[in-house]
Order: C-alpha cells, then structure tokens, then sequence
C-alpha cells in the first residue's frame, strides 16, 4: 500500500511518464516539472519551454471511503484521495504552447490507468510501494472557466493555456 508519501509519488509518476514519452516522440527540447504556487510566474519558473503539474486541490474519495464490505461487519478502511491537477504548457509562441498542452492532453489520454509498476518506478523513495492490485486513474476534469480563472487569480499571475486532470483513487494505508 502507499504511504503517507503516495500523493508525492503520483506527482512524479505522471511526470515521468510524460518525460519519458518525450523523449521516445524525440520532439523540440521541453521540461516536464511539478509547480508549487511560488512558480507561477515567467520570472520566477525559468521554464521557456514546457509542461508543469500544479496539484491544486485534495480531496477524498467518497466512493471508496463509503463502501461496506459484503458481510455488513463495520471495519476502518484504508484511506483514499483524490488528487486535482491543473495542467500548464509554458512556451514563448503560442503556436508552441498549445501544441506541448495538445501533446500531453494526449499522451495522459494512453495512460487512463496508472499500475503500481508505473507508479514505483518513478517513486524517489524505496519506503513508499504500491502493491500489485494497486492502480490511479487518471481522467480529464470537466473544469469551467471560473474555475480555472480563479485559479490563476488566486496564484496571482497571467493565465497560461491550461487544462485540469484527476488522478483517483489514491490509496494510503
């Protein structure tokens, strides 16, 4: 099961999957990084080409937090999030930028299921291991405009193209 570091290695599995298909699609040179709320602005990100992960919201997930086992015997399970992501392509042209946010729209698409394989492949830390039945989902986020306005209001910095992603079902035990 994943540890209280699960959602980090979540984080580092999605961009290590882009980075990896990047760098098989031998594409114009990009970075794929995760981005804290300090990291939204051209000064500050020295990013000139490339992708960010913003994990701006968690959440429990309801559904699995709420099933009773078959049995009816009450029991404690284990604990399950919802990670909320806001997806940025960061690039000078825009020509540019709308193709790396085009590209990874497209290659999270393949990887609807993450497998525990995946996820401990790019785990930095050999404490934290998902087990084999392990898996997140990850699924494009229907999110308004408001939503992602307010996003960028509330990080203070000039909206960047951007779309919104969940990875469900992260479990830590």
């Amino acid at each position: 099961m994943g540890t209280y570091e699960a959602i980090a290695a979540v984080s580092q599995a999605i961009l290590g999957i882009l980075t990896q298909e990047y760098k098989k699609a031998n594409l114009a040179k990009a970075a794929f990084t995760l981005f804290g709320t300090q990291d939204f602005t051209f000064q500050r990100n020295n990013l000139t080409a490339g992708v960010s992960l913003f994990l701006y919201h968690v959440s429990p997930n309801v559904n699995t937090r709420n099933n009773m086992p078959a049995t009816g015997t009450p029991h404690h399970p284990n604990l399950s999030m919802d990670l909320h992501y806001m997806v940025t392509a960061w690039a000078i042209k825009p020509v540019r930028q709308q193709g790396l946010l085009g590209w990874t729209a497209q290659t999270l698409d393949k990887y609807p299921i993450i497998s525990a394989d995946e996820l401990n492949r790019y785990v930095a830390d050999s404490t934290t291991r998902f087990s084999a039945e392990q898996s997140v989902q990850i699924i494009p986020e229907t999110s308004s405009w408001d939503v992602i306005a307010s996003l960028w209001s509330r990080l203070d910095a000039p909206y960047q193209l951007s779309y919104t992603i969940l990875a469900r079902n992260v479990i830590m035990d």
